[in-house]
């Protein structure tokens, strides 16, 4: 932003508004004087089309000379006809041409020179600092219709016109003022900014197509309300006294608008978007003429066309100027030239047009123009909103944002089916995807309830299984039509699997069934066993509970939750079983649904081991378990609840535990959270506002935290500040996914905001603010967001204060190292982060990282093409060379490796031989990780491999044409 332009730029236009209101008062009242009260229309016609060739002449004019140029021509100008007015009035002058000079030149003025302010802010600066702008505007409205009416009667209108001219003198001087000032400091809102994406043409094309219609809806719906307005102060008022009811109406107007101006816009503006804006105007308008029409009284009418002069201003104008930041710069001033001086006034000249063709008599149906007003005034809200919708697109469109999903989850009956029935296979793993999509398309396994005699055995089978799984209220409903089907049902599967849902039940008569078969397969006969056990106690509590933990996890699950042994016998037992490598993964799954305090132990220490039984545990939760679980995961370590937050991304179940850990403390596990709970909620499940509320408090809190320490941290070491630096920007990614979150639950798409998270963290500067204005338009009216993330992009600003206090309360790690704990490993800390691979890796996984591996000296020959490895190497102090043989005719290669680069990464990935020889300069030292070091490590971020593969795929391609 360029100040001291802005300040010169808002005086010019305040003292070209000033001559503007002045001369308009002045040409209004002698018009009307002159042609009287039916020539009203006539009045309106000549305003706009004389301010529509006014501003064609000045178009052509500047597309041919320098708008310097033109716009000094074009003041110098007005200043020589507002001079000569009196003087061509008195000798016979038609007053329709006083009009044109006098209140449609100065507009095309103000026009130009408001292009100059425009010229010295640009982004988000804009939203704040135009409307204030603006608000200089309105002072100089405030000064003329205030201030001229006094003049008027002490020395008589005539004199209006003398002033005018000489003020008009000193914006001259002004207006070169401005002109170095932005030779000095830059135009930031005339140019593009450094590295900033053209908009695609396709999406800029769509939005004036729009803003054109707006333009010209906005014209007509003032003209009608200007012609209601005057119309009536004409019958009230005459002669001088009607100059002085049109200066102290317009004064009076302006004075509200300053208010608006200085206070409620630029608020508006910066934590509202812009489809909310654009229809304030609109929309007040209507409840103004619905009070007119109820009421048409020359007071309400006068309120109503009040509200339509402010608000134009204050709300439209102002959003419509950042509507167009999305187009290109050069063209974006002629098209807030041709949108204000020429499509503007067509629309109102139309308008102006019609109404005198209907006749004098349409002012007498007061009711009647009220009705017409306002059906305009909807199609113009109507028109507002495209436009502005329109305007997101284009913004967001450089950054790859192209439009917005739309979830669809109506499935056919035959999908639904084949759904049902995988959603009981044996295998855990398939039935659980069908069960996570039948959750997200929201069909429950009753829906079926028709086939539950279907002729597939399979399908009946499903089924019966579904049902062992849904809430007992479902189930109960069908308990009936359960029982008729298990009666007559005649295949081993599906009986067996309808005995443990009616035993689930507390129903017994699947016993007699099975009982009164002549063979009994082995299958039922473990069904049965386990029914008589739940319903009955009969049987070996101990060894069918560890049996179950291999056979069907889920009939332990039932069994373990209704406390038919001792909770430090079932610990006990699920403890043995999870030592069993065959009962393993199903002892797991009946730990995460009932395990408790230091019964726990097993399934927690699995998961942040990263076993995949427990991650397959926690994504086979179902509610129950869930809601269990959420009671006691902040036992376990970070690491585990982190693993544990990303398991669940798979399963809708899982809400109770992922709105726990959405409020988690450590910054990593709720950032996994966010993730899953807004793949969970992408996938159409609910999710309760309450934790995704405080999920964003709490990233708020956290950046503000990052950012309070930033700006005290100015003793921490380099490595501290970087450390601080990486820890604020995954938390402003982790508040833009709390946004997203929050949008998805309440309906909205949330791509485009994990969009914007991706640009503000590691794009451009251009696009980081570009970002920032999606942002603005995408989140729901959060003010402190919008701040917050500002004030992370601007640079630190040094205080007093105690950086490590801080940040405590939301980063225990990082505060460590601000205070200077881990000094010791901050050299390894500082080697690890130089490795694109490594570079944004969280600190705490980072550390755990750098604590396990080792740092070596390595000389000659590290390692031979072939040799068996499992460690990659980070260069610390020297250099490395790796030559690869030539294959298939290629020619060898060879690459250095310097400070900070990485070499043999596949073998933390696959246990492939070495790629190529490694020779290490003389006293070379590396960083040596293993691949139990790297598998650690990625636990805690799954992100590495992701970047391994891609580092991987970078160096193997340009030398492996092979691969496709």
């Amino acid at each position: 932003m360029n100040r001291r332009a802005l300040a010169l730029g808002a005086a010019m236009v305040l003292l070209v508004n000033l001559v503007a209101v002045a001369l308009r008062a002045y040409a209004e009242a002698a018009f009307i004087a002159a042609y009287g009260k039916g020539a009203l229309p006539w009045l309106l016609i000549a305003s706009a089309s004389g301010f529509a060739i006014a501003t064609i002449v000045y178009d052509q004019i500047t597309r041919r000379v320098q708008a310097t140029g033109a716009d000094l021509g074009l003041i110098g100008a007005l200043l020589i006809a507002a001079a000569l007015s009196p003087k061509l009035l008195d000798a016979g002058a038609p007053p329709v041409a006083i009009v044109i000079a006098l209140a449609a030149a100065p507009q095309v003025v103000g026009l130009a020179l408001w292009n100059r302010v425009a010229a010295s802010v640009a982004g988000r600066d804009a939203r704040r600092m135009l409307p204030r702008a603006g608000a200089a505007v309105t002072v100089g409205g405030v000064i003329a219709g205030l201030g001229v009416a006094p003049l008027i009667v002490r020395i008589g209108a005539t004199f209006i016109p003398y002033v005018g001219a000489g003020v008009l003198a000193i914006v001259v001087v002004v207006y070169l003022a401005q002109g170095r000032a932005l030779a000095a400091g830059g135009a930031p809102g005339a140019t593009a900014p450094v590295g900033a994406s053209p908009p695609p043409a396709s999406p800029v094309r769509t939005l004036l197509r729009a803003m054109i219609v707006v333009a010209m809806l906005e014209g007509v719906l003032a003209t009608v309300i200007d012609l209601q307005f005057l119309g009536n102060l004409k019958a009230r008022y005459s002669g001088d006294s009607l100059a002085i009811a049109l200066s102290l109406f317009y004064g009076g107007t302006n004075a509200v608008l300053l208010l608006l101006q200085i206070a409620a816009v630029p608020r508006i503006l910066v934590t509202r978007s812009i489809p909310f804006t654009a229809a304030i105007h609109p929309v007040l308008v209507m409840l103004g003429y619905v009070v007119f029409a109820i009421a048409p009284t020359f007071v309400n009418l006068a309120g109503t066309r009040t509200t339509d002069q402010v608000l134009r201003l204050a709300t439209t104008r102002t959003s419509q100027e950042l509507e167009l930041s999305a187009v290109p710069p050069l063209p974006r001033a002629r098209w807030k030239v041709l949108l204000r001086g020429v499509l503007y006034p067509l629309g109102a000249g139309s308008a102006a047009i019609l109404l005198y063709l209907l006749g004098p008599a349409v002012v007498e149906k007061p009711t009647a123009l009220a009705g017409a007003a306002i059906g305009v005034a909807i199609v113009y809200w109507i028109a507002g909103q495209v436009a502005a919708r329109r305007f997101q697109v284009a913004l967001a469109a450089p950054l790859g944002i192209t439009g917005t999903r739309r979830i669809d989850n109506r499935i056919d009956l035959e999908t639904l089916e084949r759904w049902t029935e995988a959603a009981g296979d044996p295998d855990l793993r398939t039935a659980s995807l069908a069960r996570a999509a039948l959750a997200r398309v929201r069909v429950d396994a009753t829906d079926l309830a028709d086939h539950l005699t279907h002729d597939n055995p399979a399908m009946r089978s499903a089924l019966f299984d579904q049902l062992a799984r849904t809430s007992p209220a479902t189930a109960q409903s069908l308990k009936g039509e359960l029982v008729a089907a298990i009666a007559i049902e005649d295949d081993d599967r599906a009986l067996a699997l309808g005995i443990k849902a009616l035993a689930l039940l507390g129903d017994d008569s699947g016993i007699a069934v099975a009982k009164n078969r002549a063979v009994v397969t082995a299958e039922v006969a473990d069904a049965l066993r386990v029914a008589e056990l739940a319903l009955r106690g009969v049987g070996d509590a101990r060894a069918e509970l560890g049996g179950l933990c291999a056979r069907d996890p889920q009939w332990a699950i039932e069994l373990a939750r209704k406390a038919i042994v001792a909770p430090d016998v079932l610990a006990g037992v699920l403890a043995e079983a999870a030592k069993d490598p065959d009962r393993r993964a199903g002892a797991l799954r009946v730990l995460a649904h009932v395990a408790e305090g230091p019964g726990l132990a097993p399934l927690a220490d699995a998961l942040a081991d990263g076993d995949p039984a427990a991650i397959d545990a926690i994504a086979l939760l179902d509610a129950a378990g869930a809601t269990h679980l959420a009671a006691h995961i902040a036992t376990m370590v970070p690491v585990a609840r982190a693993i544990a937050a990303r398991a669940l991304s798979g399963a809708p179940a899982g809400i109770p535990l992922v709105a726990v850990l959405l409020r988690d403390a450590d910054p990593e596990v709720a950032y996994a959270a966010l993730r899953t709970a807004l793949a969970i909620a992408g996938g159409g499940s609910a999710l309760p506002a309450e934790p995704i509320g405080l999920a964003l408090e709490a990233a708020l809190a956290a950046l503000t935290g990052y950012l309070d320490a930033r700006d005290r941290a100015t003793a921490w070491t380099a490595c501290a500040r970087h450390e601080l630096d990486l820890a604020a920007r995954r938390c402003v990614a982790r508040l833009l996914w709390a946004a997203a979150v929050e949008a998805a639950a309440g309906g909205r798409d949330p791509a485009a905001l994990t969009a914007t998270a991706r640009h503000l963290i590691g794009g451009r500067d251009a696009d980081r603010r570009r970002a920032l204005d999606v942002v603005q338009e995408l989140q729901a009216g959060r003010a402190e967001i919008l701040g917050v993330i500002e004030r992370w992009l601007r640079p630190a600003v040094p205080t007093e204060g105690d950086a490590v206090a801080a940040i405590a309360p939301h980063d225990p790690w990082l505060a460590q190292v601000g205070a200077g704990e881990l000094a010791d490993l901050e050299p390894t800390l500082a080697l690890l982060r130089k490795p694109a691979l490594l570079a944004t890796v969280a600190g705490p996984a980072l550390a755990d990282l750098a604590r396990r591996a080792r740092r070596e000296l390595v000389k000659d020959v590290v390692f031979h093409e072939g040799d068996a490895g499992d460690t990659m190497l980070v260069v610390a102090r020297g250099a490395l060379r790796a030559t690869r043989a030539a294959v298939a005719g290629a020619v060898a290669t060879t690459r250095t490796i310097e400070v900070g680069g990485v070499v043999g990464e596949l073998a933390v990935l696959t246990h492939a031989p070495r790629a190529a020889t490694v020779v290490a300069d003389p006293d070379a030292e590396v960083i040596a990780i293993d691949r139990a070091t790297f598998a650690s490590a990625a636990r805690r971020a799954p992100e590495l491999v992701l970047g391994l593969s891609a580092t991987l795929a970078g160096w193997i391609a340009p030398n492996r044409p092979d691969l496709i």
